[in-house]
């Protein structure tokens, strides 16, 4: 016992010697959840680890991974099952890990490592959580009284302003609704239409916003609605809208809105064989670029009973599943590659596509079909009180 007291006196001496830097570029590489288990080993190291400029480093070396979440299977109840998603790049497949334990509300959104939840208790009550470091924050209810079952919300981190906001909407009609953390109350904007355009928008009053999809550093939300021309963007910061006009050169039945290396991606189904890829790198521009398309013929397929990796023109032709038929979910992108999630619309199955090498791969029985994915990556964002997660400059 004395010798390892010993031990741990030696290293933390050694460790007062070694620069900040060369100590962020040791800790940040691990893990938060290791780095939450360090703090409570040695004085020093939760010094180090709680520093506001570790914290930053930390979320910045993290991989990015996939938050799942299934609803529950028990009539009338509205928890979810939630678990992690990583990417295994020697086996082009996914790890996956137990996220919580217990069901939860609906995650609707993630920014810097923290979530929006809704409240299993209160219908009408939105949470912003860490659950890396256990840290909860409820919000007041939204003037719209709305219980968040159809409705569209998302957390964003302004940079300008070195504040979070949840912006939220259930109705045209009613505006969008945005509350400021370290505010009172809620705040209440038009909606993306005026008065003057009413007749001309794509929905009814019964219109359900899903929650919106989130670009360009969280700084842009955007939300597909019924037009074949158009779907509605947002800038957060600014809290303005405006119309995102659609690439002229697809079918606008047949298309998916992605995330795809931090810019807003657009893959179009053009034919059985074949998706294109559109890419909006300039949001004021509105200039949509044809990155690359993705062909059947040039691909590698490997399913489930294939022993080894083999062009797609070399197997049965009834094994490449029928591109019409795959529906892109969402995107995952680390240091090495980049991987698009297909999921197959009549039998459920999933497939993940590598786009540097260029290979399909399907995917065991491991999700379910009606599952939805989040984007994620954790971090050590902490506070007591709320004053100290609102008044943070970093991340």
């Amino acid at each position: 016992m004395g010798n390892n007291k010993e031990e741990e006196n030696m290293i933390e001496d050694y460790l007062l010697y070694l620069p900040n830097l060369v100590l962020y570029e040791i800790f940040a590489k691990l893990p938060a959840e290791h780095i939450i288990e360090l703090r409570h080993s040695s004085k020093y190291w939760n010094e180090v680890t709680t520093r506001n400029k570790f914290i930053e480093a930390s979320f910045l070396q993290s991989e990015p991974s996939l938050l799942i979440q299934v609803a529950s299977s028990i009539p009338r109840r509205l928890n979810f099952k939630l678990k992690l998603l990583e990417l295994d790049e020697s086996r082009l497949c996914f790890k996956l890990k137990r996220f919580v334990t217990s069901r939860m509300g609906k995650v609707r959104s993630t920014c810097n490592g923290l979530l929006l939840v809704n409240d299993t208790n209160h219908k009408k009550i939105l949470l912003v959580a860490n659950f890396v470091t256990k840290c909860c924050l409820t919000l007041p209810p939204c003037p719209s009284g709305c219980p968040h079952r159809t409705c569209g919300s998302a957390l964003v981190f302004d940079p300008y302003e070195k504040r979070y906001k949840v912006i939220h909407i259930y109705a045209d009609s009613f505006g969008f609704e945005v509350f400021t953390l370290g505010s009172s109350e809620w705040k209440i904007i038009p909606g993306p239409f005026h008065d003057h355009e009413l007749h001309n928008r794509p929905f009814d009053e019964r219109y359900r916003w899903s929650d919106p999809l989130s670009t360009d550093g969280q700084l842009f939300l955007h939300w597909k609605v019924a037009s074949d021309s158009y779907i509605i963007s947002m800038d957060a910061c600014k809290e303005t809208f405006r119309k995102t006009h659609l690439p002229h050169h697809i079918d606008k039945k047949r298309y998916s809105l992605l995330e795809m290396n931090g810019y807003l991606a657009l893959i179009s189904n053009v034919s059985s064989t074949q998706f294109d890829v559109w890419v909006l790198k300039n949001y004021q521009e509105q200039i949509w670029h044809k990155s690359y398309s993705i062909l059947a013929d040039s691909i590698s397929y490997l399913d489930k009973n294939a022993l080894m990796t083999t062009r797609s023109m070399d197997l049965d032709p009834n094994a490449l599943p029928d591109f019409k038929k795959l529906e892109p979910v969402v995107s995952l992108r680390n240091r090495n590659s980049e991987v698009i999630v297909l999921r197959h619309q009549r039998s459920g199955c999933w497939y993940i596509y590598e786009t540097k090498f260029k290979v399909l791969n399907k995917l065991k029985n491991m999700m379910n079909r009606d599952c939805n994915f989040i984007h994620y990556k954790s971090s050590l964002v902490h506070w007591k009180y709320d004053e100290e997660l609102l008044a943070r400059e970093t991340i």
